[in-house]
């Protein structure tokens, strides 16, 4: 079979990228003192971080967008780490996949945080479909694999990053392994 690229090449353009730093790091530096997420207003928020708000309103419609473009951007880092493998197997994608899950520990804290697992469950969820139709998954069994295992995804990568001291990368994996089984083969 021939090799199908994930990664969509998305292209953000030097501003919008140092502004989503700027963004990303407000909402971190907020995080950790304690701020609570429901009382951050745009405005001061902006202030805070540095940027205009026609700046965020340009790229963003609420705070939570500001975690949305940053898990794309993992996503999307992921995918291209995984279209570099020549071969793709259960044992070395689930390392690649704790891999991916583990380093975005600080993410996954501020999604709880700002409770934003809803949109970060829509991202998985589509991530983990378009994975599915490069594999030639019949619709209706993407439909539901997509669903249960972007959602499986999510809460492992929540449940870990909530661990303190966090993790070892061997345990998460093993965890892993354990609780999120390897894609059937196609079956029509």
């Amino acid at each position: 079979m021939p090799k199908i690229q994930l990664a969509s090449g998305m292209h953000i353009d030097a501003r919008s990228a140092n502004s989503q730093v700027k963004m990303l790091t407000a909402l971190q530096r907020l995080h950790a003192e304690g701020i609570a997420f429901e009382s951050l207003k745009i405005g001061k928020f902006c202030q805070y971080a540095g940027v205009s708000r026609a700046t965020f309103y340009r790229h963003h419609q609420d705070l939570q967008d500001i975690l949305a473009v940053e898990l794309l951007k993992q996503i999307g880092a992921f995918e291209h780490r995984v279209d570099q493998r020549t071969i793709m197997d259960f044992q070395n994608g689930s390392a690649l996949i704790v891999s991916a899950l583990l380093d975005a520990r600080r993410l996954w804290q501020l999604i709880v945080w700002a409770h934003a697992e809803d949109r970060a469950r829509s991202l998985m969820i589509g991530a983990v479909q378009r994975v599915l139709i490069t594999r030639d998954y019949p619709s209706a069994d993407r439909t539901f694999i997509s669903e249960w295992l972007g959602t499986a995804l999510l809460t492992f990568a929540l449940q870990t990053a909530q661990v303190e001291p966090a993790m070892p990368p061997a345990k998460a994996l093993s965890l892993y392994r354990t609780l999120i089984p390897d894609l059937p083969p196609i079956v029509n």
